[in-house]
């Protein structure tokens, strides 16, 4: 995505019948990465950190939040993500069934984990 590598803030929001997340992993610049009311994904596989033959996803990459994602069971390993990730919120997300590991700061709201 050459025409995005300048892109500091990315919210997905409101894609109420969007299954799959798009390959994002190559947003070399990104700082903030949102994710809201993404009612059906059920897995953020690996492909969506896909950096295109990179040691790290998102390189810049401070802040990620996942927000109203019921249906959302898993989440990779944070470990592939860029070490600037200093703030990880996740909210209703019901059906996530592990917590992420790596992150500085962890807040979970209304989880049955």
């Amino acid at each position: 995505m050459p025409i995005l590598n300048n892109l500091v803030v990315l919210k997905l929001k409101g894609c109420k019948k969007c299954k799959n997340l798009p390959t994002a992993g190559q947003l070399f610049s990104l700082k903030i990465l949102e994710i809201e009311g993404m009612d059906v994904v059920e897995i953020i596989g690996e492909e969506f950190y896909s950096s295109g033959g990179m040691e790290v996803a998102f390189p810049c990459l401070e802040e990620l939040n996942i927000n109203g994602c019921p249906k959302l069971e898993s989440i990779p390993s944070m470990s592939h993500l860029s070490s600037k990730l200093v703030r990880l919120t996740i909210r209703d997300c019901d059906a996530l069934s592990r917590e992420p590991s790596l992150i500085k700061t962890f807040k979970i709201d209304n989880q049955r984990l």
